[in-house]
């Protein structure tokens, strides 16, 4: 594991059944980043991702305060009803993922 993915260990699991929302979802993850590398948080939440983990992804940032704001602008934004924290942690690395 690369030392900036590591960086990246405060985490939030979402649970939503909208491919399309998993795709404003990570979308939002880039822009709550916004710096080091904007694609790590939303690593490993393709499609494929989302299916085999029963329709949950897991966004990764550097601080608590970028998830914080990951999920503010995902409940401005994004209606509730369509999607649900299903847990965080504070000490959950990013890992590099395949390009496959």
């Amino acid at each position: 594991m690369s030392t900036t993915h590591k960086e990246f260990h405060f985490s939030v699991t979402i649970h939503t059944d909208d491919k399309f929302l998993l795709g404003c979802l990570r979308a939002l993850s880039q822009e709550a980043q916004s710096e080091i590398n904007v694609r790590i948080p939303w690593g490993g939440t393709k499609a494929s991702d989302w299916i085999r983990r029963n329709h949950r992804a897991t966004f990764r940032f550097t601080s608590a305060a970028k998830r914080e704001l990951f999920l503010r602008e995902a409940q401005r934004l994004l209606p509730q009803e369509l999607w649900k924290v299903t847990g965080t942690n504070d000490d959950d690395p990013a890992s590099p993922q395949d390009s496959r």
